[in-house]
């Protein structure tokens, strides 16, 4: 086995558990913040109302943005291998 193997092996095996030390972290994260998101979102329609006409574009955009975003990485946070 080559040098060059060697290394790219211990570099992967580091990346594996790196990520599997991190994975609970990554979920704990996105929890927080769809939680918070969810928050924000009860504030706005408490403070501006439901008859404001920006209320329903103000939270398309903030969910719009970052919903899929939290949702893809909660769930390939369950993947056996997150090596990029």
């Amino acid at each position: 086995m080559s040098t060059h193997q060697q290394t790219r092996e211990a570099n992967l095996l580091y990346i594996k558990k790196f990520n599997q030390q991190h994975r609970h972290n990554a979920r704990l994260i996105c929890v927080a913040t769809l939680f918070l998101l969810l928050l924000f979102a009860l504030w706005d329609l408490s403070s501006l109302g439901l008859d404001h006409p920006e209320v329903y574009p103000l939270l398309f955009i903030r969910f719009t943005a970052s919903l899929p975003m939290c949702l893809f990485v909660f769930i390939y946070s369950y993947q056996p291998t997150l090596t990029l």
